[in-house]
């Protein structure tokens, strides 16, 4: 029963991904990964991928949306690479905090979609960097 539920719907995981280690503000940056749909139907619903700096006490200083659309996202053998272009707002404080990657609801109605990856933190998002440093 529980290989069989594993196979219906939709199964997202990020299979890899790269970022840079250090961020300098008003500068740009890339941020890419490789997302794979294992299951056997996409999502149909309007998900938002979603990359955060996060601070010690898990407050999001920055966030950027991904061009990543998992709306119709089709299952497939193989990976699909994703590479997402941002510049880091002046604003954020100089320090070290650490980049987590999230699916989440637009409207905020619905929780954090879970990938098919290990590694959910407590408010549902996955770590993909633990120090990032902002200068």
């Amino acid at each position: 029963v529980r290989a069989s539920s594993k196979a219906t719907g939709y199964r997202l995981k990020i299979i890899n991904g790269q970022a840079p280690d250090t961020l300098v503000k008003n500068k740009a940056f890339t941020i890419k990964t490789v997302w794979q749909n294992t299951g056997i139907a996409p999502t149909y619903d309007n998900w938002s991928v979603v990359f955060e700096l996060q601070n010690a006490s898990n407050a999001v200083v920055w966030s950027g949306t991904s061009t990543r659309v998992l709306r119709l996202f089709l299952p497939a053998a193989t990976g699909a690479t994703t590479t997402d272009n941002f510049t880091l707002a002046n604003t954020v404080p100089a320090g070290t905090y650490k980049l987590v990657v999230r699916v989440k609801d637009p409207a905020n109605y619905r929780p954090n979609i879970r990938l098919a990856v290990n590694g959910r933190n407590a408010d549902g998002s996955y770590t993909m960097l633990e120090k990032v440093l902002v200068r």
